[in-house]
């Protein structure tokens, strides 16, 4: 279990229940953590925390050193229960913590915190904030009311919400639909939620702008819900860490909705021509042609859920569909969780990645077609337990050329470096590699699936290692059915060992995904001769310090 999201207090602190308001001044954000006070009132001030729970929603908690009636100091603590990341006045508790102790002999289960009082915190802009304090009679503290600024560099991000749809959109209840066709310029700020009805597309010329914050959701119509950005149009989808933009479905459970397709005028080995290839599951969207470099636009700190809604008989939609996208579009931090079908899916293009995240998805975590030659740093694949919809056909990676033209050109031939594929029980191979594919893959993780952790698929495939097809500085843990599939008479084992590789096995040392102290993860690793990779000495996606997922993806699953 992915287990990001810092844990709130003990139940008996917070409401059941999610207060509603009118839309807020300020999108609640990480970016109002910090120490708060009031400069007039020096020697006192309140430590603020927004924790998120879900999307949307979060809890507001506080720390306070206080004066009881007779003078003692002693520490507060206020909370809320959860509320929309929208709501300006927030009701919460007052709780006192005893049992704790300094040195180590400090119990966890020996603190008890007991309520004593309700507080409400008024949101009233990014730099003021109101906390009433109204103390049960018999507490010892009196009723207060700080009014409160940010005391450092807090609320440098934080954003201020409209309440009206934007010019473009239309009112549905209290959110806003996108229309069908985007031809100009449409910016969506923080404030509303955008509904994504049957098929939204950017036409050739069009910019979608997503403000940091924003959420995006399948309207969960008759008809499958996706966005699509047609060749010549851009998306500039750029969220933060503590603000990450979310497209998401009516429901939390695969297939609630299609997904996000780009497409662009980067190749296509099925055609030369521009335009000259079709997406198989929403064939009127046609990519490709001669531009390595072309945009597409941007996808920074952007999360994509419960995507993979049926197209049509025996088609799902990926979560994220890139089609002949160009290297000039950027796609980073972003993370793909839930969806019904593939997490990243390239056919054909150029276009590069880092910070990638595929977790709980259907199918493959990432999949690679028809000629993709894009570079991808810093990936983390994690199959997990709780995507029942994962069949015997899930990998970490699969990665095709030409389905019915194996050696068509330009081959597939991605280059990867610092991906972890981490499986269960519920899925099939680590890696899956087949159908004259090539790729060059560096500092590769693979551990704990079901099958096989590495399959070169055939023969033809197999005679293309230690040119088009390289694993080297890479570490294999333990798969169900064996660490090495053979392919077609040709030993994956002897390509594995290839002179030159420094290719390991053994326990990899995890604890979930990072690496514990020790591992063998930590040393060993070579990034390719290339300037788009950042040089690192270790293998895998993580460095068993530095946990790049931290306070932006979505996990479900943490308490």
């Amino acid at each position: 279990m992915l287990n990001y999201l810092r844990r709130p207090l003990p139940a008996a602190l917070a409401l059941a229940m999610m207060a509603g308001s009118a839309n807020a001044a300020v999108l609640l954000s990480n970016e109002l953590d910090g120490h708060w006070w009031n400069p007039a009132e020096g020697g006192r001030g309140v430590l603020v925390d927004w924790v998120p729970t879900d999307v949307g929603t979060g809890v507001m908690f506080a720390a306070l050193y206080v004066y009881d009636a007779a003078g003692n100091p002693e520490w507060l603590i206020v909370q809320s229960g959860p509320v929309a990341d929208n709501q300006s006045v927030i009701p919460a508790q007052i709780g006192r913590s005893v049992g704790g102790r300094t040195g180590p002999d400090h119990n966890p289960g020996s603190v008890v915190t007991t309520p004593i009082g309700n507080a409400t915190f008024t949101v009233n802009g990014c730099t003021s904030i109101t906390l009433q304090l109204t103390p049960n009679a018999g507490s010892g503290f009196p009723a207060a009311t700080y009014e409160l600024s940010p005391f450092g560099g807090n609320g440098g991000e934080c954003q201020t919400l409209v309440n009206q749809c934007p010019t473009g959109t239309t009112a549905q209840g209290n959110d806003c639909a996108l229309p069908s066709s985007i031809t100009g310029t449409l910016s969506l700020p923080a404030g509303k939620k955008y509904l994504i009805n049957g098929s939204v597309f950017v036409e050739d010329g069009g910019v979608l702008n997503i403000a940091p914050g924003v959420v995006l959701q399948g309207g969960g119509t008759p008809v499958p819900d996706f966005l699509a950005v047609k060749a010549g149009g851009k998306i500039f989808a750029n969220g933060t860490r503590s603000q990450p933009i979310t497209f998401t479905g009516p429901e939390p459970v695969p297939g609630s909705w299609a997904g996000v397709v780009l497409n662009g005028f980067s190749n296509c080995n099925e055609s030369t021509q521009v335009l000259g290839c079709s997406f198989e599951a929403i064939p009127e969207l046609r990519f490709g042609g001669n531009d390595p470099d072309d945009s597409s636009g941007s996808l920074r700190y952007v999360r994509i859920l419960w995507a993979g809604e049926v197209i049509r008989d025996d088609e799902e939609l990926n979560s994220l569909t890139m089609n002949g996208v160009g290297a000039g579009t950027t796609i980073e931090y972003v993370q793909v969780h839930g969806g019904l079908d593939d997490g990243f899916e390239w056919f054909g293009g150029t276009v590069n990645g880092r910070y990638l995240v595929a977790s709980q998805v259907g199918d493959d975590g990432f999949d690679c077609d028809d000629g993709f030659q894009g570079k991808v740093q810093f990936g983390l694949m994690w199959q997990g337990s709780e995507n029942g919809d994962q069949g015997s056909d899930s990998n970490g990676l699969e990665c095709d050329n030409d389905r019915d033209a194996p050696n068509a050109q330009p081959r597939t031939r991605p280059v990867f470096s610092n991906i972890s594929y981490i499986g269960s029980a519920n899925g099939n191979e680590g890696m899956r590699i087949r159908r004259g594919s090539g790729g060059i893959h560096h500092n590769i993780l693979v551990t704990d699936f079901a099958d096989h952790c590495i399959n070169i698929d055939d023969a033809a495939t197999a005679a293309l290692y230690g040119t088009d097809l390289v694993i080297r500085n890479s570490f294999i843990g333990n798969c169900g059915a064996g660490r090495l599939e053979d392919a077609g008479g040709v030993s994956t084992s002897d390509l594995w060992n290839l002179a030159g590789a420094n290719n390991r096995i053994g326990d990899p040392m995890l604890d979930g995904f990072m690496p514990m102290p020790g591992s063998p993860l930590l040393t060993g690793g070579q990034v390719p001769n290339d300037p788009f990779f950042v040089p690192v000495s270790y293998v895998g996606a993580f460095d068993g310090v530095t946990d790049w997922t931290a306070g932006w993806i979505y996990n479900p699953g943490a308490q």
